[in-house]
């Protein structure tokens, strides 16, 4: 075997291996203090000072903010692999990106009433919250089938 050809192999061993390393899957959980939604579901939640507001679960996220490679740069690099920053607040915490209807009800089964009849009215899509945004005191999660 030729010295070339032996460290191409290395290198593409090498190269799987930290491909695998970053292709562990993680878990992330709830916090057990936020209501447990998933990809289309509605959350019903009371809002101040009287009041109840609906949004419909469009994903949930990690995310990771950007910093400029160097100063003036196009380019950015995740904010966590920069050498000269601390662990940024909010580093791998559950965010979700719901539709936030505008419309509010009086009590909370208007709400719910509101979403079994698919009259919730206009809306802003891709509303980013932390998941602790949804807490279980003030929210409830209605499944749509």
């Amino acid at each position: 075997m030729n010295h070339s050809f032996r460290l191409l192999c290395v290198l593409v061993f090498t190269s799987w291996n930290l491909i695998n390393t970053h292709c562990a899957e993680s878990v992330y959980k709830i916090p057990e203090q936020s209501v447990a939604c998933s990809v289309s579901n509605y959350i019903v939640m009371k809002v101040k000072p009287a009041g109840w507001s609906v949004f419909k679960v469009q994903a949930i996220v990690l995310i990771n903010r950007l910093v400029q490679r160097k100063a003036g740069s196009t380019e950015f690099v995740e904010e966590i692999n920069d050498h000269w920053s601390s662990v940024p607040q909010g580093w791998h915490q559950i965010h979700v990106i719901v539709e936030a209807f505008s419309q509010q009800y009086d009590t909370e089964q208007s709400a719910v009433r509101a979403v079994g009849a698919h009259a919730l009215g206009d809306s802003i899509e891709g509303v980013c919250r932390p998941i602790s945004f949804f807490s279980k005191d003030k929210c409830s999660v209605i499944s749509q089938k």
